[in-house]
């Protein structure tokens, strides 16, 4: 005969909840978090390794709980209240329209499009960088003569290498965009999710830190080392060295902006669902003036370096203006910085 205690099974698939009536006052799940020294405030509801307790098996292919046993569940939070609580705030205006909802559905299909598109817009953002590496290669060689071509031909065959890995790069960008066309609204609209989308959010995000602050600290250390080359170049004094010491650090930068859209691209859908960091409320009302600024700097960076290169005092070589991108980038920070400044002033 089965003992009393063997009939009877544990499992507790989530821990913690927000305090919301006085039944709450003397929780102790609180008490015996505080006692045995939790990592994390009772009030923080996240999921236990246990999660997936009733369908983990053992070493001899045995469930862990047997079938037939009475299962107590979720006496360490609450399945019926939101993993977070917002402040409340007053009633909206009756002509106030509602808010769109998020479902979880929709928002694993989201987290999973985007996860999918991060290494496909790395690879374009790298193919747009190294873009000019062979015009400049190829017109050094021609020019120094160490190479069967003249310099209208290797500036010609450059400029071909450079439409194409653009080309490629932006037939990745906007295969990418076109699945997500329906999650627009994740950026300029506010909207509401429905339960379990936050925590679901912000577990998975707890859980990539660490891969994102690795490549991070791999991308920023690249982007740093990328100036040696054009430092060795200097002390070097030769022009062979320059143009390589140009072309190290296009390679050297492309790998570091190619892992900082990696690792951005998630984190950036992570902070759409949760409304928090670039993509807060208030942030989308200002977001259309950012882009209008956006659009009308990088259209007058594009004039800029066709009437550099080929105005009536341009040399017709785009190998020798690539400088004024790399100006343009610079100071597309220092424009969006005063942008929010003034934003910041006005509220």
């Amino acid at each position: 005969m089965m003992a009393e205690n063997e009939i009877y099974a544990d499992w507790n698939p989530w821990h913690g909840c927000t305090k919301t009536s006085p039944g709450c006052k003397y929780c102790y799940v609180y008490r015996q978090d505080e006692m045995y020294g939790a990592a994390e405030a009772s009030s923080v509801c996240r999921k236990t390794v246990n999660f997936d307790l009733p369908v983990k098996r053992k070493r001899g292919g045995s469930y862990k709980i047997p079938p037939g046993r009475i299962v107590f569940t979720c006496f360490t939070s609450d399945f019926l209240l939101k993993d977070e609580l917002e402040a409340e705030s007053p009633d909206p205006a009756p002509d106030t329209p509602a808010l769109r909802r998020v479902t979880l559905a929709e928002a694993s299909a989201y987290l999973a499009l985007r996860r999918e598109a991060a290494p496909k817009m790395a690879l374009a953002t790298l193919l747009c960088v190294w873009s000019p590496v062979a015009l400049i290669g190829l017109s050094f060689v021609s020019e120094a003569g160490r190479f069967p071509l003249t310099q209208n031909a290797a500036a010609g065959l450059g400029l071909c290498i450079l439409l194409i890995l653009v080309a490629i790069g932006v037939a990745l960008f906007l295969s990418c965009g076109r699945g997500t066309r329906d999650f627009a609204f994740l950026e300029t609209e506010p909207f509401e999710t429905e339960y379990g989308v936050s925590g679901m959010v912000k577990e998975r995000r707890r859980a990539g830190e660490d891969r994102v602050q690795r490549l991070n600290t791999i991308a920023v250390t690249l982007c740093i080392l990328a100036a040696l080359p054009l430092f060795a170049a200097a002390f070097w004094g030769a022009a062979a060295a320059y143009i390589l010491g140009v072309c190290l650090t296009i390679v050297l930068a492309g790998i570091g902006a190619a892992l900082f859209v990696y690792t951005g691209t998630e984190t950036a859908a992570m902070e759409k669902l949760l409304e928090d960091g670039e993509y807060t409320r208030a942030r989308k009302r200002s977001g259309n003036v950012r882009n209008a600024v956006s659009l009308v700097y990088w259209l007058t960076a594009t004039a800029v370096f066709l009437f550099y290169t080929f105005g009536p005092r341009g040399n017709g070589q785009p190998q020798y203006s690539w400088f004024i991108w790399a100006i343009a980038g610079v100071l597309y920070a220092a424009v969006l910085a005063v942008v929010r400044l003034i934003e910041g002033r006005r509220k």
